[in-house]
C-alpha cells in the first residue's frame, strides 16, 4: 500500500482514479479539519470530511473491502495549526 503525506490544502494530489483504503488526521496545537474532494480542484461538494481536536489524531478505514474510489482525482482542504493528513491508497 501506497501513502501521500500532506501538510497544506492541495489540489490535484492525483489526477486520475485512485482506490482510498485508509486517511489518517493528526491535528496540531488546535483543531484540524480535512476535507478531500473527488476532484482535481477543492471544490463542490466534499466526499469525506476528518475532524480532530487538539493533539488528537483521527483514523478512517470505514470503507472495507475494495475503499473508496475518488474517480477524478482528489483534491484536500485542510484546516488548523500544522495538521497531517496521510492518505494510503492502492
Amino acid at each position: 500500500m501506497n501513502y501521500k503525506k500532506i501538510t497544506t490544502s492541495t489540489d490535484g494530489i492525483f489526477d486520475h482514479l485512485v482506490q482510498i483504503k485508509h486517511v489518517r488526521l493528526v491535528a496540531g496545537s488546535d483543531a484540524a479539519t480535512a476535507l478531500l474532494y473527488d476532484a482535481t480542484t477543492a471544490t463542490g461538494d466534499e466526499f469525506v470530511k476528518l475532524s480532530a481536536g487538539s493533539a488528537e489524531t483521527i483514523d478512517s478505514s470505514r470503507w472495507s473491502g475494495m475503499g473508496l474510489t475518488a474517480s477524478k482525482g482528489l483534491s484536500v482542504t485542510l484546516s488548523g495549526t500544522s495538521p497531517i493528513l496521510y492518505v494510503y491508497y492502492e
